[in-house]
């Protein structure tokens, strides 16, 4: 907590700048079909060109709080996520709706308000522990709550169209979703 009392913001995701996610996307699209030993070839001269920019990118991740090695994760995100991706657009909303959505929309199903009222007490009860994040937090909830998470789990499988898994992922979602709601304020 800072000296206000509110929470501090935590990041677990660290994104890079629109700028560097254009230069490698253009770069995976280059090499999209390279085999390995091409790709790390044509990375290496392509990272030694661009060094100056590739450093400012590393100064504003280091400023967030980023600890591990960068040129390793922009070359994995290079290499196994934006040479794959169509149209050589990361953002959905650049896409036309037609292409990301099926006509139909889909009917939202929602948890108990029991189970949300026990998330936001589970998350504002232990957000203020130094070693806290949303996914040890959710295991902690789940050891906590074993009971009504069966008796909710039993409601959807037998009311809902959603599988055991596909269950699992909406509470893990929902929960994800009320820590950052409780996180920024929002509503609370």
């Amino acid at each position: 907590m800072d000296i206000e009392g509110k929470f501090e913001k935590k990041i677990f995701r660290f994104k890079f700048s629109k700028d560097i996610v254009e230069m490698l996307i253009y770069f995976g699209k280059l090499h999209e079909y390279d085999n390995r030993h091409d790709y790390k070839d044509a990375w290496k001269r392509w990272y030694e060109n661009n060094t100056e920019i590739l450093q400012i990118e590393e100064r504003r991740l280091i400023e967030l709080g980023f600890t591990g090695n960068i040129e390793d994760k922009m070359y994995k995100a290079g290499r196994y996520y934006f040479r794959k991706i169509e149209n050589n657009s990361p953002n959905l909303e650049d896409k036309k709706p037609e292409e990301t959505f099926i006509n139909k929309k889909r009917q939202y199903i929602s948890l108990s308000r029991n189970i949300l009222n026990a998330m936001d007490n589970h998350i504002t009860t232990n957000i203020k522990n130094d070693n806290y994040t949303p996914s040890n937090g959710l295991d902690n909830f789940y050891k906590q709550n074993t009971v009504s998470l069966a008796s909710e789990t039993l409601y959807l499988e037998n009311n809902t169209t959603l599988k055991k898994n596909e269950i699992y992922l909406k509470i893990k979602k929902t929960y994800k979703n009320r820590y950052y709601l409780i996180v920024n304020n929002k509503n609370f």
